[in-house]
């Protein structure tokens, strides 16, 4: 009886261990990295990086809403440990719209996305703060075509970001109005 009850607690640790997503429940407001405070219709599945909350519908290869910790001042963006060996870009205080679009390409590209197509860019806000909003194409090596949208602003200094990506014919659909909802709405906490 003893094995067997040491054979379950060992089991359940190691159980325990694979539990990488949280549920972030339908409804609510969720105060996301101590950036935002987001308000959700729907549920979603959230993980916890050192620099980013990725959430997720259907799982990270079909669909992801990515909420990125501000970025001070010559800090890199993703710079994370599941990441290839290809670091993610830095960031300076003084830069501009201009400048976002590469920023953009060098995160995507430290995530292994290929064939990064921005189609187009918008004046946008991210809560109170100006902010350029990024739509997008792109691949996975060997996966589906995705399409997504980023939203960036330099406030105080400091680089907001949130991305949005979805696997393209049949969940961004699905799970893009949602995503957009939140981004729109979301307010901003500093």
């Amino acid at each position: 009886m003893r094995k067997l009850l040491a054979f379950l607690f060992v089991s359940c640790l190691a159980l325990s261990g694979c539990a990488y997503y949280s549920l972030i429940p339908q409804g609510g407001s969720v105060n996301v990295v101590g950036e935002y405070l987001v308000k959700t219709d729907g549920s979603w599945n959230s993980r916890s990086y050192s620099d980013s909350v990725a959430w997720t519908k259907h799982g990270p290869r079909l669909d992801g809403l990515m909420f990125f910790t501000a970025t001070e001042d010559g800090k890199r963006l993703m710079d994370t440990p599941f990441m290839s060996e290809k670091k993610g870009p830095t960031f300076k205080k003084g830069m501009t719209f201009l400048e976002f679009p590469d920023l953009l390409n060098g995160v995507l590209a430290s995530l292994q996305f290929v064939d990064v197509r921005i189609t187009k860019m918008t004046p946008s806000e991210l809560g109170d703060a100006k902010a350029l909003r990024m739509d997008f194409t792109m691949k996975t090596e060997n996966g589906p075509n995705l399409k997504g949208f980023a939203r960036m602003a330099n406030k105080n200094d400091r680089l907001l970001f949130i991305l949005f990506y979805s696997e393209e014919s049949t969940y961004y659909p699905l799970v893009a109005p949602e995503a957009e909802r939140i981004t729109a709405e979301l307010r901003l906490l500093k």
